[in-house]
Order: C-alpha cells, then sequence, then structure tokens
C-alpha cells in the first residue's frame, strides 16, 4: 500500500467542489477521495508501472490544492495548452516530467 509523506494542509468537499467549478472539471469519485485522504503530497513507495513495455516510472509528487508549492492550479495554468483535452497533470516525476489524470 501506498503512503503520502509530506501531505498537505487536509481540504474539504466544499473546496475541491470550488475548484472543479473554477476550472469547470470533473474529478473522479477516487481522485476526489485521494485530495480528502492527503491533499498531494510525497507516495512511498514512489515507483509505478508504466506498461510491460517502458517498465516502471518514478512519481516525484502529487499536486495539492491550495497554498503550497506544488499547487494543482498553478500547474493547470501551466499545461493549459500542452495537454490534450480531458487532461490535467496531477504530478511529476523526478525529471520534470508530468503526470495527468484522464477525467473523461
Amino acid at each position: 500500500m501506498v503512503q503520502m509523506d509530506g501531505s498537505h494542509e487536509p481540504i474539504t468537499i466544499e473546496e475541491i467542489n470550488e475548484f472543479q467549478r473554477k476550472f469547470n472539471l470533473n474529478f473522479t469519485e477516487q481522485y476526489i477521495k485521494f485530495l480528502l485522504e492527503s491533499n498531494g503530497g510525497d507516495p512511498s513507495p514512489s515507483t509505478f508501472k508504466i506498461s510491460d513495455e517502458q517498465g516502471a516510472g518514478v512519481l516525484n509528487i502529487f499536486y495539492g490544492i491550495g497554498d503550497m508549492y506544488s499547487n494543482l492550479e498553478e500547474y493547470i495554468d501551466i499545461y493549459e495548452y500542452r495537454l490534450p483535452t480531458g487532461f490535467i497533470p496531477i504530478g511529476n516525476d523526478p525529471s520534470g516530467n508530468v503526470i495527468c489524470l484522464g477525467l473523461k
């Protein structure tokens, strides 16, 4: 099971709903649960399977909602025109590559 080290300040369902309205997003139930439980942070262990062909990847940090260094709002703004429609950046790897979540 993955633990979240360095979780961010807790947020409420109302704050998540306001964030979704502001950006016209519909988070999955699983992602909402994740935000309520940890609001981002550093996963441990940090490796995950990309595919059989590509092997494993490493996740550096999950972005959170609120006033923090790894702020989801900031990264949504940064990647607004760089990601396909229906994807949002939710984290990055140690090289700065973005990890995305599909919302459709």
